[in-house]
């Protein structure tokens, strides 16, 4: 069963995809084409059926090509710049990777893209779902450019964690 063409559920799903125009209302670059194709596979064909949420995945597809684009652009500037009067300042552009990051994240739970909210309405989509939301965050712990951008008292040990306290010499 699964994926195989000849299982009723994905021969049925196969033939809502081919009924529905699941194209993007608005024209789009490829790199957003891209991303909103992996949007809308994200969820079976029979769930796009109000036309806001396509223009909510145009949305989403969007910002996240400019999240991507802004934090290779943070990357390559550095999270120090020098001002206008010659001094060192954090660089502006920190504040709207982290302002991106936050919309990406807003459109997804609008989406119903939430997995731990139980929104996901069967099991192949809530691990495509999971497995987006597991790659951000590995993303995420990887990348020392977003480490710098979160708040300190997500980086210091002050606040309790569950599991073997560390212990620090």
């Amino acid at each position: 069963m699964g994926n195989d063409i000849r299982s009723s559920n994905t021969a049925q799903e196969l033939a809502d995809r081919v009924n529905m125009d699941l194209r993007p209302p608005v024209p789009l670059s490829v790199k957003e084409r891209s991303k909103y194709d992996d949007i809308i596979n994200a969820r079976s064909a029979k769930e796009w059926a109000c036309g806001i949420d396509l223009h909510l995945a145009v949305t989403l597809a969007k910002t996240m090509c400019e999240l991507d684009r802004e934090t290779y652009l943070l990357r390559k500037e550095g999270t120090v710049v020098t001002g206008p009067k010659g001094g060192l300042v954090a660089n502006p552009r920190a504040g709207i990777v982290n302002s991106l990051r936050s919309m990406v994240l807003r459109y997804e739970s609008r989406l119903h893209f939430d997995v731990e909210a139980g929104n996901a309405t069967d099991r192949k989509h809530a691990r495509i779902a999971e497995r987006f939301a597991k790659q951000r965050e590995e993303h995420a712990a990887d990348d020392p450019l977003i480490q710098r951008l979160r708040p300190r008292h997500e980086q210091d040990d002050l606040i309790p964690r569950r599991g073997k306290p560390k212990i620090v010499n």
